[in-house]
């Protein structure tokens, strides 16, 4: 899904704040949204595991721009902004 840019303010003020998406949905430039509200650092890519030992394409890894990785299973629904 590719990110939406409007030209009326108005109507991107009409999107909802937070977005849940799969976790294999998501492109760079968002951020997840953690437990209490915290925002983790942006999303550089999402990058599908094919060596996972649950089996090819079970899993996905995200990594941050501040050098973190986070792995989650596919299709998990996770929040972002």
């Amino acid at each position: 899904m590719a990110a939406k840019c409007y030209r009326d303010e108005r109507a991107s003020r009409r999107q909802p704040a937070l977005i849940s998406r799969p976790s294999q949905g998501f492109e760079e430039g968002y951020r997840l949204v953690g437990p209490g509200g915290a925002l983790t650092p942006i999303i550089r890519h999402v990058q599908w595991l094919g060596n996972h030992p649950d089996g090819p394409e079970t899993h996905v890894l995200i990594p941050f721009e501040d050098g973190t990785n986070v792995e989650f299973p596919i299709d998990v629904r996770l929040a972002t902004v």
